[in-house]
């Protein structure tokens, strides 16, 4: 036990400053990462903000989708007609 006036040992001395570094680059990192979270929410806004007003590609074409595949009988007969569309 240290008595006042006594100094701290250098090992002590150490760990707090190592703990001290620690502290600070944690306070970097995490101030880094809310810049980065702030920028990505702006970057959202604007595209936001630049979509208001206009039509999305599907809705401009009014795009209905079904599914087909009760249609064919087989994977088999799907796949032919796959391939003879395109």
């Amino acid at each position: 036990m240290l008595r006042a006036g006594d100094a701290e040992p250098e090992t002590v001395v150490a760990l707090r400053l190592r703990l001290a570094l620690a502290q600070e680059h944690r306070k970097a990192r995490r101030e880094e990462r809310e810049m980065q979270e702030r920028q990505w929410q702006i970057e959202k806004e604007k595209l936001t903000m630049q979509n208001d007003g206009q039509l999305t590609t599907q809705n401009a074409m009014n795009v209905e989708l079904k599914d087909v595949n009760p249609c064919f009988q087989s994977w088999t007969m799907r796949m032919c007609c796959l391939f003879h569309e395109f």
